[in-house]
């Protein structure tokens, strides 16, 4: 099948309490969808936070280690499959991402959604409707990018649901894009906020990601990108029409990754 990329490092289960389907469905849709390297993300447990709804519970991690390892093995002469996660940064977890690194996790993605406050959960997309809160979403993503812990940043434009302002949202793409090369950490086309929306809208609108102000400030520093579905159910995988993706790219002229070698 002809598809933009071949990959897609952005995959969730049943675990985070929002997504369906079993880990074997997944691998089968994207063996049938032509995938060439699939990556489960699944939203990270911290052991200190229950997050029903949320996140896999820690209970959970070695359980979804285990799972995904022997696919892996089940299904090596068909496709490629990696074991990672998706999960917030915060400085004060160092040493838990890099013990998560050196314990059957390959890989991490950064999805900053959420801040803990007094013991609550912020979310950045609710809680950000001003200036300041952007100013403090980008830095929080620019602090991990300087880690070198993550292999990519998820929708770099996710606070955009909540932020209509084109210099602000453009001011997103000039902070991350710059970080972005500065560190070598790419910044990923997300698919999930295309589900259900009208292509062209997102194409030329101000829509949560892929955003159209933030990715056309990204553009400018040829920041690398990556496409990342961002599925939910085994349905979703390679549900976007390839030409949509491919007109948001070349409409922005970015640096689209083919491939991705997971470090």
């Amino acid at each position: 099948m002809n598809h933009i990329v071949n990959y897609n490092l952005h995959t969730h289960t049943y675990r985070c309490n929002h997504a369906s389907g079993t880990d074997e469905e997944y691998v089968l849709k994207a063996i049938e969808k032509g995938i060439k390297v699939l990556g489960f993300s699944d939203h990270a447990p911290f052991k200190d936070i229950h997050h029903y709804g949320m996140r896999m519970d820690y209970e959970e991690l070695d359980g979804y280690i285990k799972s995904i390892s022997s696919l892996k093995e089940k299904y090596k002469d068909q496709i490629e499959i990696h074991i990672g996660l998706e999960i917030e940064y915060d400085k004060k977890y160092l040493s838990y991402y890099r013990e998560l690194l050196n314990n059957g996790i390959e890989y991490l993605i950064l999805g900053q959604h959420c801040y803990y406050e007094n013991g609550e959960v912020r979310y950045w997309m609710k809680h950000i409707d001003d200036f300041d809160g952007v100013k403090k979403y980008c830095s929080s993503i620019v602090e991990a990018m300087k880690t070198g812990l993550f292999l990519y940043v998820c929708h770099p434009d996710f606070s955009a649901s909540n932020i209509k302002d084109p210099k602000i949202l453009e001011y997103i793409g000039k902070v991350l894009g710059e970080a972005s090369v500065k560190y070598d950490v790419p910044l990923e086309v997300n698919c999930g906020g295309i589900l259900g929306n009208n292509y062209n809208s997102i194409i030329n609108g101000t829509q949560c990601y892929p955003n159209h102000y933030t990715f056309s400030e990204i553009s400018k520093y040829k920041a690398k990108v990556v496409i990342g579905m961002d599925v939910h159910s085994p349905e979703a995988i390679l549900n976007i029409p390839s030409n949509f993706l491919k007109r948001f790219v070349d409409k922005h002229n970015l640096n689209l990754l083919k491939e991705i070698k997971i470090k």
